[in-house]
């Protein structure tokens, strides 16, 4: 009890309190230290990072003119990941014969095997980096890696990013392994599939496969092992990348899946891309579609249509959704004289929002 009561007694409060204090202050000073030296340290590497790069941007260069001319080989984690980039920077901007250069150089300089060995770290943060360089050289020896770091990979983030790098250099045969992970809808995003499938159809096209390509893609139609929502992505994918071959078979599921508004909405869409004019018929039926959603899209994209979707567009005006509204009014004010003469004729009409409708469309117009 005594000396419970010692260490109560305010003397040794007030030092006990000025002992943490010091500590605190210790602890803040030596972390703000380590804060300056590592930004000291992250500065260095980049100045270095900087400076190996400009280095092998004019070797490269002069490689590419030259092919006797030398390239000084790396020997430290920092002039691969220099060498790296520089070639990823400039596979951009060439294609054919000078991309098949840049890739021998990766091969012959060991950039393929550094990063090849870094898939084997513990952390996931360099495996993720490792795939996404070597993915960015579109490699086709490196499949094999790929399909088998899907195969054994738990971190969700690499594993994205190895579908990504197998569908830059995908065949036929790799379809199926991307639609297992792709057809989880709780797996990535719906943005995620279509960008997927663009690079698919991208690298298909490049090697004259496009026919391979449509064969799955009307045999996923009534296949129930990929998913509606992942059949909807692939045709979201067919319109950004203009692949008109695919016309008929988005038109055959919009009609297979009348059911599933997204997929409706998708097909009008993908059509409205690749073939404005076969896209008519589908707009058409959109506008008389039950579900809202169908109607707002199918008015947006109208204004491609020959002049006999005018007449449906006035009716789209009366609709009892304002989307649908104001896109069939967009459209019309696209659509040149008739358009608009039909929009002036219905600031007359008798139900107020159609004519507050068409007074806003027509009054922008005068703006614009």
């Amino acid at each position: 009890m005594v000396r419970l009561a010692y260490f109560l007694t305010p003397v040794f409060l007030k030092y006990f309190l000025f002992g943490v204090v010091g500590v605190i202050i210790a602890v803040t000073l030596l972390l703000f230290v380590i804060l300056i030296i590592h930004k000291l340290h992250v500065e260095h590497r980049e100045l270095l990072l900087r400076k190996l790069k400009d280095r092998y941007t004019v070797t490269v260069s002069v490689r590419m003119l030259e092919s006797s001319a030398r390239i000084d080989k790396p020997e430290h984690p920092p002039e691969y990941e220099a060498l790296g980039d520089v070639l990823i920077d400039m596979m951009v901007n060439v294609t054919g014969a000078m991309t098949d250069q840049l890739r021998a150089i990766a091969r012959e300089y060991g950039i393929v095997g550094h990063y090849r060995e870094r898939l084997g770290s513990r952390s996931w943060v360099r495996r993720y980096r490792a795939v996404e360089k070597l993915g960015f050289l579109k490699l086709p020896e490196l499949k094999p890696i790929y399909r088998s770091l899907l195969d054994r990979e738990n971190d969700p983030h690499v594993v994205t990013k190895a579908i990504w790098a197998l569908s830059l250099i995908a065949h036929g045969e790799d379809l199926p392994l991307i639609n297992r992970f792709l057809t989880d809808s709780c797996f990535a995003s719906s943005k995620y599939r279509s960008y997927i499938y663009t690079n698919v159809i991208r690298a298909l096209r490049e090697r004259g496969e496009e026919g391979i390509f449509l064969e799955f893609l009307a045999g996923w139609m009534g296949e129930e092992a990929v998913s509606v929502i992942l059949k909807k992505d692939i045709i979201e994918a067919c319109g950004a990348e203009g692949l008109y071959a695919a016309k008929e078979t988005i038109i055959a599921y919009f009609k297979r899946f009348h059911d599933v508004p997204e997929m409706r909405i998708s097909c009008i869409r993908a059509l409205e891309k690749i073939c404005a004019g076969d896209a008519h018929p589908l707009i058409a039926e959109g506008l008389r579609d039950s579900d809202w959603r169908v109607r707002a899209v199918a008015a947006k994209d109208a204004h491609i249509c020959p002049e006999e979707i005018i007449e449906p567009l006035e009716q789209a005006l009366y609709d009892r959704n304002y989307h649908v509204r104001i896109n069939a009014a967009q459209a019309l004010k696209q659509m040149g004289e008739r358009g608009l003469a039909v929009l002036t004729r219905n600031i007359r009409s008798d139900d107020r929002f159609v004519r507050d409708v068409a007074y806003y469309v027509l009054a922008e117009k005068a703006y614009a």
